[in-house]
């Protein structure tokens, strides 16, 4: 993972002053976690800007979220590394975990039934293909199998050149990864955190040209009452990002925009 920018180092020293300010948002909407004391978190490590490990150390932009979250219902956080997507909705679903940060797109089938937080980061679609076979855009190779993550799907009529390939959905990266590797699909094409776990000797990942954005969110258990503190936590975390003490409303959502367009 490479090393967090100055910008972002003093957006987590923001977070961490306001957060320590900030008041409790009370045990009617902390509920069990209130009484516990503990907020339980699944974090999916894709070694990027989100969470990944940077001398041993878990850090990231959905770290300082968790963090910043607990700090503001005075709870403590017991954050657990989850490499498997599969885990991490089961285990959010099943309240094994109270919340889960893992750069799931808004327009994921697997959020239906669950409680999702307001959106705290943006990627784009990447092409996975075999290692030195360059390509940035699917004209490149029109009449060919492509492989779809099951993430990336809800966003497929959006992808440029889409409709001159033949298209092949899958749910997990082992199966994309092995097809791709024999040929089987020409290439995949997989969200930012999927192309960072597919990249390896045999395989290279490229941002696609002119690719559709996909907004994150965090999701919880059905029916719980944690959105109220993760979306402070995460307007508290833009506000410090750009400077400001306070924001709401339209005027928030822009400011959450910028920001986020100066993590890019």
């Amino acid at each position: 993972m490479k090393k967090l920018s100055a910008v972002f180092l003093c957006a987590c020293l923001a977070l961490s002053l306001l957060t320590s300010c900030g008041g409790s948002s009370g045990a009617s909407e902390q509920g069990q976690t209130a009484e516990t004391g503990i907020l339980n978190v699944a974090i999916i490590n894709g070694d990027d800007r989100f969470a990944g490990y940077v001398d041993g150390t878990l850090t990231g932009i959905e770290i300082e979220l968790a963090n910043g979250m607990a700090r503001t219902m005075g709870v403590t956080p017991k954050l657990t590394v989850i490499e498997d997507v599969n885990e991490f909705f089961t285990g959010v679903s099943n309240g094994r975990f109270d919340i889960g940060f893992g750069r799931i797109p808004e327009t994921d089938p697997r959020n239906s039934g669950l409680t999702v937080s307001r959106t705290y980061g943006r990627g784009s679609v990447f092409i996975v293909a075999p290692k030195f076979e360059y390509m940035n855009g699917l004209e490149q190779i029109s009449g060919a199998k492509v492989g779809l993550s099951f993430s990336v799907e809800p966003l497929a009529d959006r992808i440029r050149g889409i409709e001159q390939v033949e298209r092949e959905s899958f749910t997990d990266m082992e199966g994309l990864s092995a097809a791709v590797m024999s040929g089987a699909v020409r290439a995949a094409l997989v969200n930012e955190r999927e192309a960072m776990s597919l990249i390896s000797d045999n395989l290279q990942a490229q941002e696609l040209y002119a690719s559709p954005t996909e907004t994150y969110v965090a999701i919880m258990p059905a029916n719980s009452k944690l959105k109220g503190a993760v979306d402070e936590a995460i307007s508290q975390y833009y506000n410090a990002l750009i400077g400001l003490d306070q924001g709401s409303g339209a005027e928030e959502e822009e400011q959450g925009e910028q920001a986020e367009q100066k993590e890019q």
